[in-house]
């Protein structure tokens, strides 16, 4: 029995060999397994921080521009606000000296000149002549052509004259109000002017 019982140990010895084997192979097997799940974990983990972190970084980044854009055009808005109250207040001081000019002996030198200008391109013969209410005796002793009337218009605030021919369909407007406001238009599209 004893021989039968030394190759019972020595056959479970090998069971235990082969079984120890067997267990140390399938511990190897499952943790290179588990290595694999865990790096593989670990670099979903990275992307997915990195991505998150790019997200991020992306969305503060619009946040950022989406500023700045706002207080460009705010700026921008703010420095137009007050060229255009600058430029208001230059052209009411232009139109008070204008105003100034007119009571002036100059001032009838200037509706002179004016009164040649208009028959100097048409005649004047049946026209209309409109100035302000105080210079009608004063433009009615330049025109004296046969049929012109001297007529006051209120459109006309600072002084000169517009020259209307109905028959011909003509408007000649040589006021000084329409001058003040050709220059403060020319003014304002200046390329200086613009942002």
């Amino acid at each position: 029995m004893s021989e039968n019982t030394a190759k019972l140990n020595k056959f479970r010895k090998e069971i235990e060999g082969c079984a120890e084997s067997e267990a140390a192979a399938i511990i190897e097997a499952a943790q290179k397994s588990a290595d694999e799940a865990i790096a593989s974990a670990e670099k979903q983990v990275r992307r997915t921080y990195k991505d998150n972190t790019r997200q991020r970084v992306e969305k503060f980044r619009a946040e950022e521009r989406r500023k700045v854009s706002e207080t460009r055009f705010s700026e921008g808005k703010r420095v137009l606000m007050h060229r255009a109250a600058l430029v208001e207040e230059f052209f009411t001081r232009v139109e008070a000296e204008l105003k100034a000019e007119t009571e002036k002996d100059s001032y009838k030198a200037y509706l002179e000149r004016s009164a040649d200008e208009a028959r100097a391109q048409f005649s004047l013969e049946n026209a209309q002549v409109f100035c302000r209410e105080q210079d009608i005796a004063l433009v009615g002793g330049l025109i004296s052509e046969n049929g012109a009337q001297v007529l006051a218009s209120e459109s006309i605030a600072i002084g000169g004259i517009i020259v209307k021919i109905p028959e011909k369909g003509i408007i000649m407007d040589l006021s000084l109000d329409a001058a003040l406001e050709n220059e403060r238009e020319g003014f304002s599209a200046s390329e200086e002017m613009q942002l």
